[in-house]
């Protein structure tokens, strides 16, 4: 398996509240929308969404954002908006793994078995 390296990486633009006193320090975190997104996470709300800065105001992300990140289509999520709250598809993204890596995991897992068939 090749391991692939990039130049992007999270950028960090700002802290809110000064010095957080939370036990997670990246509650208070902003990120920039060049950078890559920093791990989306299932949480129990309050703070722990990934920040960005929108313009000239500092935003989370939206549950459609959330979704498009993990590699889902906006059909599905508009399936899963349908039965659920914006609480609950946070907690689905944040539980979720991205697809075209699950799915580049498991060609590679059973790439001899597929070029044996």
């Amino acid at each position: 398996m090749k391991t692939i390296l990039s130049e992007k990486r999270c950028i960090q633009i700002a802290t809110l509240y000064g010095k957080p006193k939370w036990k997670r320090e990246s509650i208070a975190r902003v990120y920039s929308p060049k950078g890559l997104c920093p791990t989306i996470v299932t949480s129990g709300g309050g703070l722990h969404e990934v920040k960005i800065l929108d313009k000239s105001n500092v935003r989370k992300l939206t549950p459609k954002e959330c979704f498009r990140l993990m590699g889902f289509s906006d059909s599905d999520y508009e399936k899963a908006h349908s039965v659920c709250s914006d609480t609950q598809l946070y907690k689905q993204a944040g539980n979720s793994i991205v697809v075209d890596v699950l799915e580049a995991v498991l060609k590679e897992l059973l790439k001899d078995e597929i070029q044996g068939i």
